[in-house]
């Protein structure tokens, strides 16, 4: 075994060493402890601090990472630290991502480059997506697409850590793990506890821009709201108070993208209220989508609409998600399992269950959530 803390061997100097998880998992811990004794001339002073590399190889094996805690003790003569490989800061990580017709490989090695992450081996798939990710983990985008890719070829994949590197292997294949020595160690610094840093966006924080977040998100309400004034102001109306140009064009593009233009084309400055509720619901959408917004939030878009105007709103969002990431809010589970990709189911206020939503719906986990699906309750 050999053991490097800040790229020093310190293996001599280490009494007790213990690792949790596998090294198939994406994150695992190493605690330790190290012999260190101020009056003791014949041992060498190591010095510790939070976010210092540490990394170790046993039995072929290999763990690296870096310092998350410790603690000294002038009683025992010793450090004990707490070590978390760099699968830590996958898992914890926010991001905000676009994938456009991309590989679940090829998507995996853009966002590990846009991150900062070395990429080891990426299992191939030849399955080609597209997702808007805005606020979630690395580890659930890199692995989003691999999940779709194993709903359509029926393997399964998992991302572990090889060093430094992120790698996606197919279940039951292997790879071997390689490390030179003082090689292969990400440096860091921080003075603090860094146990709970993640990149993550306060949306209550001090420093957040109000208006720009709203921009980034759009909403679209169980009832149509259009404004009191025409089809083309309804459309405008954001572009135009944010001073954006080519007002025409923007209005053009939102309507046909929410599937409306054909309708209204000709009417542009007749009042928006005229419209039937089906196509109130449609100028709303086209009224969010002329802002460009991230990610767009619908809280029962369809249940004051009649089923004519359902399937119409449907199937916009269908052709919406390529570029857009949806949120809908919805008590009809024949909506929930038509059009959507990934399904969380909440009760009283908290999350029971969320995953990809054919098994959801054909094999959830919690009895809570098999009890909705099938109407025991609700």
């Amino acid at each position: 075994m050999q053991i490097y803390l800040g790229g020093t061997n310190v293996t001599q100097l280490v009494t007790d060493v213990s690792t949790t998880g596998s090294r198939k998992e994406c994150a695992r811990t190493l605690r330790a402890s190290i012999v260190q004794s101020p009056a003791d001339k014949n041992l060498p002073v190591v010095k510790v601090s939070n976010g210092m590399p540490v990394a170790m190889q046993a039995d072929g094996q290999y763990f690296a990472g870096m310092v998350f805690s410790y603690s000294s003790s002038t009683a025992s003569n010793k450090i004990d630290l707490v070590a978390k490989d760099h699968g830590i800061f996958i898992k914890r990580n926010k991001i905000t991502y676009k994938v456009k017709k991309l590989t679940a490989e090829a998507a995996a090695a853009d966002i590990c480059a846009e991150y900062g992450m070395p990429v080891g081996s990426l299992a191939p798939t030849g399955f080609v997506f597209s997702r808007n990710f805005m606020g979630v983990s690395m580890y659930d985008a890199i692995m989003t697409g691999y999940a779709l890719a194993a709903a359509e070829n029926e393997k399964k994949y998992q991302l572990l850590m090889e060093g430094t590197s992120v790698s996606v292997i197919e279940r039951g294949s292997y790879i071997a793990a390689v490390i030179a020595e003082g090689e292969n160690l990400i440096e860091a610094s921080y003075s603090e506890s860094i146990e709970n840093m993640v990149n993550q966006v306060d949306i209550y924080g001090k420093d957040v821009d109000v208006v720009e977040l709203r921009k980034s998100i759009g909403m679209v309400f169980q009832k149509p709201n259009p404004f009191p004034m025409s089809i083309y102001d309804n459309v405008a109306y954001g572009p135009r108070i944010h001073g954006q140009k080519n007002i025409d064009k923007i209005v053009e593009n939102s309507l046909k993208d929410s599937a409306l233009w054909e309708e209204v084309s000709e009417r542009l400055d007749q009042p928006a209220l005229g419209l039937s509720g089906g196509q109130q619901q449609r100028l709303c959408i086209a009224r969010t989508l002329a802002m460009k917004p991230d990610v767009i939030l619908f809280d029962e878009p369809c249940s004051a609409l009649d089923p004519i105007s359902t399937g119409k709103i449907e199937s916009l969002m269908e052709g919406l998600k390529d570029n857009y990431t949806q949120v809908i809010v919805t008590h009809n589970m024949q909506q929930a399992a038509r059009i959507s990709e990934c399904t969380a189911f909440f009760l009283l206020g908290e999350l029971i269950e969320m995953g990809e939503t054919k098994r959801i719906f054909e094999m959830p986990q919690e009895k809570s959530t098999e009890d909705y699906i099938t109407g025991r309750f609700g």
